[in-house]
């Protein structure tokens, strides 16, 4: 999934082939949960470990403490924010973002349209807002998403792309932007990611058993969403 969207970013010319002057050094991540987007963008240098800030926000601390792992192997600057998802404002973090990445985060939030206005308005000039969010093109694999969040009748969980797509260019309208999307699939090897964050959870000593298996129950409830089509939306300048 990663490698993908990184390459839908590039070819919607959001990051560069490779890092320049001109790749984004100042990142927000909403929902980072471990970083595995982070980490692959900084892997493929795609961005640089040097010259960029990641501001992450991310509620589920043994999620928050995998990333940050994850970034600081790179020796990236990281900044975390406590502030909840629904609280983000243009004041919380004191500046813009050349890049906002939100991958299957916007579900949660109550107020979606009001998000992704105050999302925009966090971009820099040259800044770009990456939402990665279910395809309604795979009905079989949104219902079983639906399912395994529990509650499927709620209004958050019958939240479409097309939804996305229309409050999304509701916004872009109002500030100029342009919106693009792009359908990837991504099946993806549940089972070892749980694994190897089980290891990492191992590893650090403080963490419960509770803990470990709170990891391994969302791992085996999110699996339909790891393994379904997929679209990435791209808020640009014009």
């Amino acid at each position: 999934l990663y490698t993908n969207i990184a390459q839908c970013l590039v070819h919607n010319n959001v990051l560069p082939h490779e890092t320049s002057q001109k790749a984004p050094t100042n990142v927000l991540c909403v929902g980072c949960g471990d970083g595995p987007l982070e980490h692959t963008l900084l892997e493929q240098n795609l961005l640089s470990s040097s010259n960029t800030t990641f501001h992450l926000v991310e509620p589920v601390k043994p999620f928050l403490d995998k990333a940050l792992q994850k970034l600081e192997s790179h020796n990236a600057t990281v900044l975390h924010h406590q502030t909840p998802f629904e609280d983000i404002t243009d004041e919380t973090f004191g500046t813009k973002f050349d890049l906002i990445l939100m991958a299957h985060v916007l579900y949660f939030f109550a107020d979606k349209p009001s998000v992704l206005s105050r999302l925009v308005k966090l971009l820099s000039p040259r800044g770009c807002l990456v939402l990665v969010h279910l395809s309604s093109n795979d009905p079989a694999g949104y219902l079983t998403v639906q399912n395994a969040l529990g509650n499927p009748g709620h209004p958050r969980y019958e939240y479409t792309d097309q939804h996305a797509k229309e409050d999304l260019e509701t916004v872009a309208k109002e500030t100029g932007h342009k919106v693009t999307m792009t359908k990837i699939d991504h099946p993806v090897d549940v089972k070892s990611i749980n694994q190897e964050f089980v290891n990492f959870m191992l590893s650090k000593k403080d963490s419960s058993q509770a803990e470990i298996d709170t990891v391994t129950q969302y791992f085996a409830k999110y699996q339909p969403v790891w393994n379904s089509l997929n679209t990435v939306f791209i808020c640009s300048p014009p």
